[in-house]
């Protein structure tokens, strides 16, 4: 029988891919690439989002989906939603944006991350998919 620990490769990660942090936070690793991180499985998800949104538009559903909060910088006035394509951080509150983009350039100097909120909203009519259960 072969000695396992003498005959296992190492494990090499591609620098410009997130298989290093998915070995580490779900302890997976896997030789031919990093699936879900990988383009061909972004492209797959992508596709699937744009055909999945057509499918809804027809029957009259609209998602929009925006963030609205990075660090401590939160929106409040999120009233406009036709200004996300037009905000470099795709918020609809314009000052709260700019915050953003500050807060963001302060923090990458320093070497550091930010979390925050994406908020989903749905639009639709409900008189298209019959009664309501109870």
């Amino acid at each position: 029988m072969p000695d396992l620990n003498r005959t296992r490769q190492p494990l090499i990660f591609c620098a410009r891919s997130c298989e290093f942090h998915l070995f580490g936070k779900y302890a997976i690793f896997d030789y031919r690439g990093s699936g879900r991180a990988s383009a061909r499985e972004t492209a797959c998800r992508v596709a699937a989002g744009a055909i999945a949104k057509k499918l809804l538009t027809h029957f009259g559903i609209t998602c929009v989906a925006y963030v609205k909060q990075i660090g401590s910088v939160i929106a409040t006035d999120c009233s406009n939603l036709n200004q996300i394509d037009s905000s470099p951080t795709y918020c609809p509150d314009s000052e709260a944006s700019a915050q953003m983009v500050a807060e963001l350039l302060r923090v990458h100097e320093e070497g550091d991350s930010l979390g925050g909120v994406v908020e989903f909203v749905r639009f639709w009519s409900t008189h298209r998919f019959g009664r309501p259960r109870l």
